[in-house]
């Protein structure tokens, strides 16, 4: 199974409960970027590169457009999953905000596809439906998120 994959079904076995805090993959608050903000390793816990707390939202999303991998560590605050910039999990639990994860590739070193599978946070912290968000460099885009009108096919 590839790492997409697994987040994929993080995120679905997440869906209808709250897997985050004491006793779940971390302590989640609300904060900007970076893995302290929203993340703590339990006692003995590996560490996890790709951890990071921005909200996945569209526009978070539309901005990584081009990013070198540089940018793409800083605006993330973490350097991305098996430390390479190429996958992020959001961990962020704050009501409202997008937590997911998203994948990116490279082109003449920046970012060329973007594709970002997240749920946006109830009031409750539980996650809502998987909303899809895909990019390709002078190709296509598509995006699940209210008011597209360019829905990614399921």
């Amino acid at each position: 199974m590839t790492r997409g994959r697994l987040s994929t079904l993080f995120l679905l076995s997440c869906a209808g409960f709250t897997c985050f805090g004491p006793g779940g993959i971390g302590r989640a608050m609300a904060a900007p970027s970076g893995q302290a903000a929203c993340w703590t390793r339990d006692p003995g816990e590996a560490a996890e590169p790709g951890y990071m707390c921005r909200d996945l939202s569209e526009t978070t999303l539309k901005s990584l457009k081009g990013l070198s991998p540089a940018q793409v560590v800083a605006f993330f605050g973490a350097p991305g999953g098996d430390g390479k910039p190429q996958h992020f999990q959001s961990m962020d639990n704050t009501p409202g905000h997008y937590t997911g994860y998203v994948d990116l590739t490279y082109r003449g070193g920046r970012v060329a596809t973007i594709d970002a599978m997240v749920a946006k946070r109830g009031p409750d912290g539980r996650a809502g439906n998987l909303l899809q968000f895909r990019w390709v460099a002078g190709k296509s885009e598509c995006s699940d998120f209210p008011g597209s009108r360019t829905p990614c096919e399921q």
